[in-house]
């Protein structure tokens, strides 16, 4: 999994796109935070059929398992904590933890509490599978709530789908871990902008003598959005008075972090080449002018997913 830098077992199919499921997370103990989502491509398995099959005997019914001791089979996997250098926007390099699943197919979003010489801080972290990533952190005398988004873009050419969302929970220790989630079948059907959500929800209060002392909510979204792969993109620099100055088509896999404009562009028609389904050419035109600090440039992976990137324009 690479970085951008920022519940039961069953599985529930379901066949149109444009839709949203939200599902109760669960975790155990109750204490356990939901703080994000690891979102795979395939089931990720963490059944003990074998020991569950021997400690719940009883508890089967037609020989399946119950919805309770289903729960129970549940196994968690544990983040790895990796140290990561980074580069900020002035060019100086830093150091920063992350947390990520290794031997997983997938990509995470969490947004988790630490605490650090300062005190406790909500530590956010998205990889780059996981696009247009939001937190909303609220916190009164009652308690806390976060709300935690992505999207996964996905090529409209490829065929439908699994995805899943697999709750992150965070431990009394600060120790993340996943668990098996909940599935959405997303089938594009060579159609650009269909859409899928899941949701997963938790609400848990701390109480005392049977009164309440605080509580923790926390909703994490994750989407899915179909696109037409880019295959070229076109800058043309634009004067004030509206004279072309230069076009030039760039290769999007080779797209440098900041671009040099000429010194009397004033605008940038930004051109993005695509080919639908039935292999017709489809354009689309963007214009960005002084203020606008950056382009957001989809890039087609083989899996099918578009990795969103910013470039910064650089206008004198």
């Amino acid at each position: 999994m690479k970085t951008k830098l920022l519940i039961p077992l069953a599985v529930l199919l379901l066949p149109l796109c444009g839709c949203q499921l939200a599902r109760p997370a669960q975790a155990e103990p109750a204490s356990d935070r939901l703080v994000g989502a690891l979102v795979t491509w395939e089931p990720l398995d963490l059944f003990d059929a074998e020991a569950h099959l021997s400690d719940n005997a009883g508890n089967l019914q037609g020989g399946t398992l119950t919805a309770e001791a289903a729960d129970a089979c549940q196994q968690r996997l544990y983040a790895v904590a990796q140290e990561v250098t980074l580069t900020d926007e002035h060019g100086e390099t830093y150091t920063k933890t992350e947390y990520q699943f290794p031997d997983v197919d997938g990509a995470v979003l969490y947004a988790a509490l630490f605490e650090d010489e300062t005190g406790n801080a909500y530590v956010s972290h998205s990889d780059e599978a996981i696009s247009d990533c939001q937190l909303d952190y609220h916190s009164t005398d009652d308690g806390e709530a976060i709300t935690v988004s992505g999207t996964v873009y996905f090529s409209a050419l490829r065929q439908s789908c699994g995805i899943y969302a697999n709750p992150i929970y965070q431990d009394s220790t600060g120790t993340l871990y996943a668990i098996s989630g909940s599935c959405m079948k997303f089938s594009p059907d060579g159609t650009a902008g269909e859409t899928c959500t899941i949701t997963l929800d938790q609400t848990a209060a701390a109480s005392e003598n049977e009164t309440v002392k605080s509580s923790y909510a926390a909703t994490v979204s994750i989407s899915a959005e179909s696109c037409f792969p880019p295959e070229e993109l076109v800058l043309q620099q634009m004067d004030a008075d509206g004279s072309v100055l230069s076009r030039k088509s760039c290769d999007i896999h080779a797209l440098p972090d900041e671009i040099a404009l000429d010194p009397a562009a004033a605008y940038v028609i930004v051109e993005t080449h695509s080919r639908d389904a039935s292999g017709n050419a489809v354009i689309s035109r963007e214009l960005y002018e002084k203020g606008d600090e950056s382009i957001p440039v989809m890039c087609p992976q083989e899996d099918g997913v578009l990795i969103q990137s910013q470039h910064t324009l650089q206008f004198s």
